[in-house]
């Protein structure tokens, strides 16, 4: 069920499709939440993060509670939220770079010093 709704709705197979519909006209907050999900994933998708405000607005008057708490979880540095959904730039590189590097570092805590943990981050 879950990944009907979060899954491109191209990707769906006809009978996916049917019982999603199916499963959304029997339940209301559902297929709220289905219509907060597309939106989303289009703001992504399409990088229009000025549509945010509007889109966060919606979900807290929709009273439900994933939803709601995300909205609210996406105010707390709304200028980097939007500029995520908008810009073209992604820190993801770096990210990734941070996360090997402390995968390293944890891997060798207490048996190593910092050449040896310079080295290992050089060699890998």
């Amino acid at each position: 069920m879950v990944g009907w709704v979060t899954r491109h709705p191209e990707t769906l197979t006809e009978d996916e499709n049917r019982l999603l519909k199916a499963v959304l006209d029997g339940c209301p907050e559902l297929e709220q939440t289905h219509g907060l999900v597309r939106d989303f994933a289009q703001m992504l998708t399409q990088r229009t993060g000025a549509d945010l405000p509007d889109w966060i607005s919606t979900a807290r008057a929709a009273q439900l509670p994933g939803i709601t708490g995300f909205a609210c979880g996406l105010t707390s540095d709304l200028e980097a939220v939007i500029a995520g959904l908008t810009l073209p730039w992604s820190s993801g590189g770096t990210e990734g770079a941070v996360t090997r590097v402390k995968k390293i570092k944890r891997k060798l805590y207490g048996r190593a010093g910092f050449e040896l943990l310079r080295k290992m981050i050089l060699l890998q």
